[in-house]
């Protein structure tokens, strides 16, 4: 996560090729309900099946 300088927060996961950005004085049920959104419609078009198989994948140990 990184803040900027205008007070917004970019957040990102570079292995699922995901990232958000919102200001860090919204509320935190705006900021969870963005970053919910974000991962679940922009990214996975409503598939949270196949985002947790993407985290999951991520954490394997090989």
């Amino acid at each position: 996560m990184h803040k900027t300088a205008d007070g917004s927060c970019i957040v990102a996961i570079p292995d699922i090729h995901w990232s958000a950005k919102f200001h860090e004085c919204d509320q935190s049920e705006c900021q969870f309900n963005h970053l919910k959104h974000s991962l679940n419609f922009h990214l996975y078009e409503g598939n949270t099946d196949a985002l947790a198989l993407a985290i999951m994948d991520m954490a394997k140990c090989d």
